[in-house]
């Protein structure tokens, strides 16, 4: 969520503060997003890499930090009136007019096409490169990974700074396509926890992810549309909950089922041995 916010805040404050040409400005801010999140995804990697403190907790903090130094941000560096800044410069939006009339006048943008793209990408890196094979190794088991002479301490900062980048796409996404600026936050957006789910739900693949996020996004989106006929947006929510939590037990009875499976092999083992 922290990387979020970061990402967000650069992604706008470039599209406000200069006044270049698309082709320039329009990745100048997209790059400046993905490397805030970076940045600040680097401190819990670091803290994890080299002193082994659960990541977790260290997110968690480092989102509230994030939160009310973004709004100080918003206040004294980049300038509010109303709780929130200016509109981006075009030359800085991911607006598209035909997206919108294609989706009955949605807030739909071209940071779609980005956000395949950024899957697709990830999943070559991740599949397909000896980076990627180290990057899932050191996750799967650090201890073999580090036997097999691969950098752990690298691989797990490497793995915050790669998703610091695309938590602050996503941040971008929010600035420079869906609002075209940023409010002052009382509370966190839910973006990036919304995340986790997805993830969870997409099995860590970048494909399932996009699949995953779909389907959130069309039960989130429903659910304001539910309001209409009388049912209310919570039972959303509920549905949303019950999904994490059978996916969740799918890999808890997975791994019971698996302990269970070795032990049985064990037994044979022994037994054909004596």
């Amino acid at each position: 969520e922290g990387q979020v916010l970061v990402g967000w805040m650069v992604a706008v404050w470039i599209g406000i503060k200069f006044d270049l040409p698309t082709i320039i400005h329009l990745p100048l801010a997209l790059i400046g997003a993905g490397l805030a999140g970076a940045l600040w995804a680097s401190i819990p990697g670091i803290l994890k890499a080299k002193f082994h403190v659960h990541e977790v907790i260290t997110s968690i903090m480092m989102n509230y930090i994030a939160l009310y130094v973004t709004n100080d941000i918003l206040r004294h560096v980049i300038g509010i009136t109303n709780e929130r800044t200016e509109t981006i410069k075009e030359s800085a939006s991911l607006a598209s007019p035909f997206l919108q009339e294609l989706t009955d006048f949605s807030r739909l943008h071209n940071g779609i096409f980005i956000a395949i793209i950024a899957a697709l990408v990830f999943w070559f890196i991740l599949w397909k490169t000896t980076l990627g094979y180290e990057l899932r190794a050191v996750g799967f088991n650090k201890n073999a990974a580090e036997y097999a002479g691969m950098g752990v301490n690298r691989n797990i900062v490497l793995s915050f700074v790669i998703s610091g980048v695309f938590a602050g796409l996503a941040g971008a996404m929010e600035g420079l396509g869906t609002f075209q600026n940023m409010t002052l936050n009382a509370s966190f957006t839910g973006v990036g926890f919304d995340g986790i789910a997805v993830a969870l739900l997409g099995a860590n693949n970048p494909i399932g992810v996009v699949l995953a996020a779909l389907l959130f996004a069309g039960l989130n989106i429903g659910g304001l549309s539910m309001q209409q006929i009388g049912i209310p947006p919570e039972l959303i929510k509920i549905i949303i909950a019950f999904i994490i939590i059978f996916v969740a037990s799918g890999y808890a009875i997975r791994l019971v089922i698996e302990k269970f499976t070795v032990k049985k092999e064990s037994k044979k083992a022994k037994g054909a041995g004596q």
